[in-house]
């Protein structure tokens, strides 16, 4: 893929503000033509107006769509209307950045479903397996990239299926090990397919970086100065991503990236059985919820 984007089509998740809104500026500035989509229409209108005026391409196109990826009928919906809505067109480069930063108990959606975990894995998994074709057919171009920002190489293994929901144990530590493995092996789950041999698939950990994340908590004070002293901006943070989605190393295959940019390392339980539980687990999610 060139460095430039020029002309690449590029979806960007979560990217009314952060790392998103970064990465978004950072594609635009490459030439790329970029949607954006969040729950903030206001906010979204404010990142476009940033890609505009960051991009070197008179005719490069810029839109906001508005994305509530807490539940899956409504990322699923999302993902059919962006593939109708540009039928017949590459997708060269998804990134999903949504999230969510509660540091309180388990908060379950209107599915049921516990939320961190359907924003930081359930909703990436069915949106990108919703937009395969599209990202099929960038195949003539340079190929495809697929980018989840959480916590490649960082995270610890998460193999409890018996309670891969978090029903009966949930915890901060083991919703974050369990997005971070369920990224790992489902972005596997796909790297494997043959049908995707044009698509690297890549799980990024960003570090530490000074955004939204952690305001609205009760240690909102404490994470405002570790930011302001040790973080690196967003917008930095973004440069380095984008770096990693025109790397050679990772044009074909999955590969956990670094905060660097650079090759990370799975877990130990990064296995083909656990890739396949993975696979029953999400197919048992979906057929209960669409």
């Amino acid at each position: 893929m060139p460095t430039d984007f020029t002309s690449r089509n590029a979806l960007v998740l979560g990217a009314t503000a952060g790392i998103g809104e970064g990465i978004a500026v950072q594609l635009a500035s490459r030439g790329a033509n970029v949607t954006i989509a969040g729950r903030n229409a206001d906010a979204g209108a404010s990142v476009i107006e940033r890609m505009r005026a960051a991009s070197p391409s008179e005719g490069a196109s810029f839109e906001f769509l508005p994305l509530d990826a807490s539940t899956l009928a409504g990322s699923h919906a999302f993902a059919l209307g962006f593939a109708d809505a540009h039928a017949g067109a590459p997708l060269h480069v998804l990134a999903m950045c949504q999230a969510t930063a509660s540091f309180g108990g388990r908060q379950e959606t209107a599915e049921g479903l516990e939320l961190k975990l359907v924003l930081h894995a359930y909703s990436r998994f069915l949106i990108a397996r919703d937009l395969l074709p599209m990202l099929r057919l960038a195949k003539s171009d340079g190929g495809a990239r697929v980018l989840s920002v959480l916590s490649g190489g960082v995270h610890r293994s998460f193999t409890d299926w018996d309670d891969a929901d978090l029903l009966v144990s949930f915890s901060l530590r083991r919703a974050a090990d369990a997005a971070g493995f369920y990224n790992d092996v489902a972005l596997q789950h796909f790297a494997d397919d043959e049908a995707n041999a044009s698509i690297g698939f890549l799980h990024a950990a960003p570090g530490f970086v000074a955004s939204q994340w952690g305001h609205q908590t009760k240690a909102a004070f404490a994470i405002k100065l570790a930011q302001k002293l040790f973080a690196k901006s967003a917008d930095t943070c973004a440069e380095i991503l984008v770096g990693a989605l025109a790397d050679p190393r990772y044009a074909t295959g999955f590969h956990p990236v670094s905060e660097h940019g650079r090759p990370a390392k799975t877990t130990p339980q990064h296995t083909a059985a656990n890739v396949e539980a993975m696979q029953a687990h999400l197919q048992a999610l979906y057929a209960r919820t669409l």
